[in-house]
């Protein structure tokens, strides 16, 4: 007879990406807060990763009902049965490196911690956030379709634990750390449009039976940072990733033609960089976005010089919805002079998913990463600009405003699509519209034929390059000729609907 074991795990991540775990209330002045603890710094709710843990490990192919249920528990009427896997919230570290745990006095020394004093600042005074907007079936705003969604910057580190007990060491431990490189790991809202992404920084672990385990965890530190009495395991918890075959990668490598511009933000690229900027207040400029570098275990808050200007991948997710609409249509013969084409396509749900509010919604199967460019790469210059009085054809009076444009350095935005449930649709025939339509969306894009962005009316937002990886070739296998049809090659873009 073998000893149960009781599997410890100890795990650092970073915010390779915004996060947005919100509480789903707005706090009066923003749609959405994020979720704090005790002291208000940010935090990761244990259901929050559980949740998603859960999710992929029903994802894998060797994981039936039977087993998930009793990894983490299920609830079914009277019959239930408690999860297996134990997981901590995750906690914020300072600028040291320390996990912030238990109530902090308010004339505690570690308030005065720079991270813990900018992330409090972020989560009461000041909060980061994104504009955001819906886009209807002619690529323009929505009514009533703008939000916001508050974020955490790049760069900031959770400490959490995890704790598995099994009667027998059956490598299901492994599997479980293993998810956290799975390529759909994320966390909070937003993930299909560029949030949530996590950088696993460390992982250590170790595994006890039974019979030791009482006198074996009263050794271990009591910190979520602390890993005394832990093995290091972060470069083998790589090799613990699942099977991926159902996913591919790829990466735009985008240049810009001409300028572009991409939200609203409050700074100046010229003034952030030490030169004559305009004025702010009557000029349309740039988001530009603070981090967090951590250079030998200790964070430095990067901010004025530092920013990096911001490519959200909701910008870019928007246009290529639209197109990939446009493309679904014409492959599937369903033009607006026959009266067809209203409404979203069918097509749409498998890749992007559907929002309804029976709850019989989808989640997307493409992720978008938001992308970074350094402020000296890039090079900015002001255009200015007046309204045309509609009436006389002349200039408005006092309408005179500017936007700050960009141009120079080329944007690598990565890019992630879940093709197990495209392949496995029955219909064949819709299968070959969605790989069809988003492979003429994505040749758009590289080509020069769709912009995104602000201002693309006027000719900003064009770029070209290409997109490199297993997408790439995936679509170049699975697309086939179709995809040069004469139905996806109509003689305008008004035939469609």
């Amino acid at each position: 007879m073998t000893d149960a074991v009781l599997h410890i795990a100890r795990v650092v991540v970073e915010t390779a990406t915004p996060l947005s775990i919100s509480t789903g209330n707005p706090d009066g002045n923003f749609d959405t807060r994020l979720v704090t603890d005790a002291n208000d710094l940010p935090a990761i709710p244990g259901s929050s990763l559980a949740g998603v843990m859960r999710h992929l490990y029903a994802g894998l192919d060797a994981v039936d009902e039977q087993r998930l249920n009793d990894v983490f528990g299920f609830q079914d009427r009277n019959l239930g049965q408690a999860s297996s896997l134990a997981v901590s919230w995750g906690v914020m570290l300072d600028s040291q490196g320390r996990a912030v745990e238990g109530l902090l006095s308010p004339d505690s020394e570690r308030l005065s911690d720079p991270l813990i004093a900018e992330a409090r600042r972020l989560t009461r005074e000041a909060p980061a956030f994104r504009h955001r907007v819906a886009i209807n079936d002619k690529g323009a705003a929505a009514d009533t379709g703008k939000f916001d969604r508050a974020v955490l910057p790049t760069g900031y580190r959770f400490a959490l634990e995890l704790r598995f007990r099994e009667d027998k060491d059956s490598g299901i431990w492994q599997d479980l750390l293993g998810l956290l490189h799975h390529p759909g790991f994320r966390l909070g809202g937003g993930t299909r449009a560029g949030l949530g992404k996590l950088r696993v920084c460390s992982v250590h672990a170790r595994s006890f039976t039974l019979r030791e385990s009482a006198r074996a965890l009263q050794q271990l530190p009591a910190g979520l940072h602390e890993t005394d009495g832990l093995e290091d395991i972060t470069g083998a918890c790589q090799g613990y990733r699942p099977n991926d075959q159902g996913w591919q990668d790829g990466r735009l490598i985008l240049k810009p033609r001409g300028a572009w511009r991409i939200g609203a933000g409050h700074h100046s690229v010229a003034e952030l960089l030490g030169q004559d900027g305009p004025e702010a207040a009557n000029t349309m400029l740039p988001v530009t976005e603070g981090w967090v570098r951590w250079e030998k275990g200790k964070a430095q808050i990067v901010r004025h010089k530092g920013k990096r200007l911001l490519v959200p991948g909701s910008s870019l997710k928007g246009a290529l919805r639209h197109r990939f609409i446009y493309y679904a249509n014409c492959l599937a013969g369903r033009w607006a002079e026959d009266g067809q084409g209203k409404g979203i396509p069918e097509e749409v749900k498998p890749l992007f998913g559907e929002l309804k509010g029976d709850g019989s919604g989808q989640a997307g199967r493409l992720y978008l990463d938001d992308s970074y460019l350094s402020l000296d790469k890039v090079k900015s210059c002001i255009l200015p600009h007046n309204s045309i009085d509609r009436f006389t054809g002349g200039v408005r009076d006092r309408v005179l405003f500017a936007e700050e444009v960009i141009s120079g350095a080329a944007l690598q935005m990565p890019i992630r699509v879940n093709v197990r449930p495209i392949e496995s649709l029955e219909d064949t025939g819709l299968r070959q519209r969605i790989i069809q339509a988003l492979k003429l969306t994505l040749d758009d894009l590289c080509e020069g034929r769709l912009a995104f962005g602000a201002r693309t009316t006027s000719g900003n937002g064009f770029f070209e390059g290409e997109l490199s990886g297993s997408l790439r070739d995936w679509l170049d296998k699975q697309a086939g000729p179709a995809a040069d049809s004469e139905k996806a090659q109509p003689q305008s873009m008004e035939e469609s609907a």
